[in-house]
C-alpha cells in the first residue's frame, strides 16, 4: 500500500504537504516537477508569501486557525513564486498529532490555481465593463434568460420604468 500511495502522489497534479508544530514546512511531493517548492522547506507559509500575518487580516485570520489546531479548506492567495511569476494557491490542511495527542503539525495539499482566477478575475472585469457600457447606453435595454425572465435592465430602463435591476431579477413581463 506504500508503493500505491508513492504512485498516487506522484501522479497527482496536486502536491501534498507537510508543516512542523511551528508551522515552517518540512516536506512536499512533486518536487521533481516542482523544484520550486524545495525552496520553501524551513519556510512559514506567510513567510512565502512575504506577509505579516499580524498586519494582514486575512492572513491573521489562517495564522490563528493553524494556532488553534484546525482543519482547513480553500486557503487561496497569490504568492510570489519569483521576482516575475506571482501564482494563486489554494491549500487544504489537517493537524496531526503523535499518539499522546501532542500537535506536531500540519499535512495537506495544495494546487495552483493561477491559471483559473486569471479566468475568473477576467471574467468578472469583462462583466463589470459590460454592464457599465449597458447601464451608459440612452436605449432601454434588457436581458432576459431562455424562460422570460429578466437577468438585467439597464440604468435607462431602470429610470423610465421605475423599476430596480433587483426588484426585477429573475420576474417575466407578466409578474409586472
Amino acid at each position: 500500500s506504500e508503493h500505491r500511495f508513492q504512485e498516487f502522489v506522484a501522479s497527482a497534479s496536486d502536491w501534498m504537504w507537510e508543516m512542523n508544530k511551528e508551522f515552517k514546512f518540512t516536506y512536499f511531493s512533486n518536487v521533481n516537477s516542482q523544484p520550486r517548492l524545495l525552496n520553501l522547506i524551513g519556510k512559514t507559509r506567510w513567510e512565502v508569501a512575504g506577509i505579516d500575518p499580524e498586519a494582514d487580516e486575512h492572513w491573521g485570520k489562517h495564522k490563528r486557525v493553524l494556532e488553534a489546531r484546525e482543519p482547513f479548506r480553500n486557503f487561496a492567495k497569490w504568492y510570489r513564486a519569483s521576482d516575475s511569476d506571482l501564482r494563486h494557491v489554494v491549500s487544504a490542511g489537517r493537524p496531526i498529532f503523535d499518539e499522546n495527542g501532542m500537535f506536531q503539525g500540519y499535512r495537506g495539499t495544495a494546487y495552483d490555481g493561477t491559471e483559473q482566477k486569471r479566468v475568473e478575475d477576467r471574467l468578472k472585469e469583462t462583466e463589470t465593463l459590460f454592464e457599465a457600457v449597458l447601464d451608459n447606453a440612452p436605449a432601454i435595454l434588457e436581458i432576459r434568460d431562455r424562460e422570460g425572465c429578466y437577468e438585467f435592465v439597464n440604468k435607462t430602463y431602470e429610470r423610465i420604468y421605475r423599476i430596480t435591476n433587483e426588484e426585477i431579477r429573475g420576474k417575466q413581463a407578466y409578474h409586472l
